[in-house]
């Protein structure tokens, strides 16, 4: 037993997320798959906020200010951010002066320094301005891929340097598939991929290990960017790198735990 922090956590969902799946009072699943009840069986307070799957950081970065407000009022809390949620937080942090808000942020396969796939749906997708339109009409907000560029992340770093007061650790995957027979079943893995590995090196399947890496601390996990909230775990598994996360969170709280938190 880690034993419960003095403070809430917070779990942040990325891009296309969501806080549960269900109708209802009843839940199918969460986003932090199963991540959640681990950590409140150990005594925390956990939360999870429904921001906009398909935002702007910005904007997302304002659900998430107000969503603290209403459930934690003004205590500070420890935010585990997964994906475009690390810049959401970032941007809380930082551009809406909240760091008092904050006490810890551990990113998990954030692109701090960009990803060259939204550089390439930006450059490369034929007509790219009638697509930023036909997002538009369906909801989806095209500055979301453009703001995730690699050029974009360094204006976007310069703006949005870390808080003294809050510390910052990351955690990124790594992720290189030897299973054939399941490439299939995620597209990631042969569509950005090698992408990826040409341009930037070693990956989750959407974020380079160099872009996720972040802060005073930085872990890399053995798998791709939807492991590390905890789906795409297979007990039989011949690449060894589908593992449940659990026990890596409660880890992780574990050594905040440690550091007095």
């Amino acid at each position: 037993m880690t034993g419960a922090l003095d403070n809430p956590i917070v779990l942040v969902h990325g891009l296309f997320g969501f806080q549960r799946i269900g109708l209802g009072s009843w839940t199918l699943t969460h986003y932090f798959r199963g991540i959640a009840d681990a950590l409140r069986a150990q005594g925390n307070r956990v939360y999870a906020p429904a921001l906009s799957p398909v935002g702007k950081v910005e904007n997302r970065a304002g659900q998430l200010l107000e969503f603290l407000k209403a459930t934690v009022q003004d205590e500070p809390v420890h935010l585990f951010s997964h994906s475009m949620g690390g810049l959401d937080s970032r941007y809380l942090i930082t551009r809406l002066e909240e760091h008092r808000r904050v006490l810890t942020l551990t990113t998990l396969g954030t692109p701090h320094r960009g990803t060259v796939i939204a550089d390439s749906g930006v450059g490369l997708i034929p007509g790219w301005r009638w697509v930023r339109y036909s997002l538009r009409k369906v909801g989806f907000h095209p500055e979301t891929i453009e703001e995730m560029t690699r050029e974009a992340m360094v204006r976007f770093n310069e703006a949005t340097p870390d808080s003294p007061e809050v510390r910052y650790w990351s955690v990124a995957g790594d992720f290189l598939p030897q299973w054939k027979s399941r490439l299939a079943l995620w597209p990631h893995r042969f569509l950005t991929m090698p992408l990826l590995q040409t341009h930037e090196g070693p990956n989750d399947g959407l974020v380079s290990v160099a872009s996720a890496r972040w802060g005073e601390a930085e872990e890399t996990w053995k798998g791709d960017h939807f492991n590390l909230v905890n789906w795409n775990v297979f007990k039989d598994d011949p690449e060894g790198i589908h593992q449940d996360r659990v026990n890596d969170y409660l880890r992780m709280v574990g050594s905040l735990k440690k550091l007095g938190y």
